[in-house]
């Protein structure tokens, strides 16, 4: 059960409620107990004082004992304690608060200590006094010096009895506060750990195929926008299989249409699950990790929902293209043709490309012949189609390497290609590269594509009605490129 996010929250925030509350109790309980002890030995010493000031002018007449008796006595019984007179040595008392307190108190020397110069203030636990004392020496001084002393000795048992009872307070204090802490905390991480559970459920339904299930109840912060790519995602998936599911109705029309589509179903769930199963795992991977407690700090929980997010983001970009050429197999991509001129086309595709030339170190340059007629085409595609060769260029290309644009009269063609200095393409791959999910790198080198671009350009330029090609230069690097036919 504390393994998950969920439990693991509570369980903090409870002990530090708890910890917020000992170490409160306990400062308190300090604080408490100092003033209450400061106020009793304060209160004693004025006592104490007070029958030192009484005792003084009897003692100075010679003749004290029975009068200094009836103040000892009545000290007593106020302070409900122990009072006893002493002279000018530890073993003269002079009167005490009880009878029989004399003999006890001049045969154990070490507890009538007396101090004509200063108040003495102790707490003990005698011999002759089994409970805790507070007891308080306080001189009798007269003009002519020291005449004697008064101790004064309290009991400290209701002291503590009410020190007890703060205790007592103190920790049905600090467990209330856990109590309330453990429902608030239960609150809190509720909040927080239901809605990735949510998106977990729902993205574990998403991977097995149930495109209309949807991130309910989730809408602000991090975890929101979570939720929502996870929503986009399963809108984009039930909108790709719902226009192959209409493009199924109208190619069943026609046995061969209909073969055509068995075929096209086939290779698209083949290939498409495989590219779609990566970025799907580590994102949900990554939100088990969110719900199941392995992500347990701050800093990781974040880099989960990152991660998350940018393979979700992968999985959409996949889905834009795939649907891209859904579109052109069903014939329903339309062209906006217009009169373009080839040098504007060639701008366009490389503006959107410097910085990453610039990141990459490459260098780029521009071959246009001067005397290139107008063609008939959709820009806007052609220029996709011109990045894409770009930036399959830009990932095989060395740094420091070139990479050549070009576009040229061929007959009664223009002829578009881009050229790079990386390891080129194997033979037995020049052909095979226009196809989907294509991934095999040049020379060997990994794949870091999702092997769409090339099948998208061979799409738009064999519905401008040209061709593809590829091939090794001579000195060195991969050629590819397309012509399409020139405007009469």
């Amino acid at each position: 059960m504390f393994r998950s996010v969920f439990w693991r929250m509570v369980m903090s925030q409870v002990l530090v409620a708890l910890l917020a509350a000992a170490l409160a109790g306990a400062l308190s309980y300090r604080l408490f107990r100092n003033y209450y002890e400061s106020a009793e030995r304060d209160r004693v010493i004025r006592i104490g004082r007070s029958v030192a000031d009484m005792a003084a002018p009897l003692l100075e007449k010679g003749d004290p004992r029975g009068q200094i008796g009836t103040i000892a006595r009545a000290a007593g019984a106020v302070v409900d304690g122990r009072v006893c007179i002493f002279g000018r040595t530890e073993h003269e008392l002079l009167a005490a608060s009880a009878e029989g307190e004399g003999a006890e108190l001049e045969a154990k020397p070490a507890i009538t200590e007396v101090f004509a110069d200063q108040v003495r203030v102790e707490r003990t636990s005698a011999q002759c006094e089994p409970r805790h004392l507070l007891k308080v020496t306080v001189p009798i001084n007269s003009a002519r010096g020291p005449l004697g002393s008064v101790m004064v000795r309290v009991p400290v048992a209701g002291t503590e009895a009410i020190l007890r009872s703060v205790r007592r307070l103190s920790l049905l204090t600090a467990a209330c506060v856990g109590a309330l802490a453990f429902l608030l905390s239960l609150a809190v991480s509720r909040t927080i750990a239901s809605p990735l559970r949510r998106i977990s459920r729902t993205a574990s339904q998403i991977g097995a195929g149930e495109f209309a299930a949807r991130v309910e109840g989730v809408r602000s912060g991090e975890i929101g926008e979570l939720a929502a790519t996870v929503n986009d995602m399963a809108q984009q998936l039930e909108a790709m299989f719902a226009e192959l599911a209409r493009e199924k109705t109208i190619l069943e029309k026609n046995v061969e249409h209909a073969r055509r589509l068995e075929q096209m179903r086939h290779n698209f769930v083949a290939n498409a699950s495989h590219q779609l199963r990566t970025p799907l795992t580590g994102a949900r991977g990554f939100l088990e990790a969110l719900t199941d407690g392995t992500a347990s700090t701050p800093e990781a929980r974040e880099r989960c929902a990152t991660v998350a997010l940018q393979q979700l983001a992968r999985m959409q970009a996949l889905i834009d293209k795939l649907m891209d050429l859904s579109r052109f197999d069903a014939g329903a991509a339309e062209l906006e043709l217009e009169t373009v001129r080839v040098p504007e086309l060639l701008e366009g595709a490389v503006l959107a490309f410097e910085p990453r030339l610039r990141d990459a170190n490459l260098r780029l340059v521009t071959e246009v012949d001067p005397n290139l007629p107008e063609i008939t085409a959709d820009g806007a595609r052609l220029v996709e189609a011109l990045g894409n060769l770009l930036d399959n260029a830009i990932r095989f290309s060395p740094a420091g390497g070139r990479i050549t644009i070009a576009a040229s009269l061929q007959d009664d063609h223009v002829r578009f290609s881009v050229r790079d200095e990386g390891p080129g393409v194997p033979d037995e791959d020049l052909e095979s590269v226009w196809e989907r999910f294509h991934s095999s790198a040049p020379s060997g080198k990994a794949s870091e594509g999702m092997g769409l671009g090339l099948a998208i350009v061979r799409e738009i330029v064999l519905a401008h009605g040209g061709a593809v090609f590829a091939h090794n230069a001579p000195e060195g690097g991969a050629v590819f490129g397309f012509t399409l036919p020139a405007t009469s």
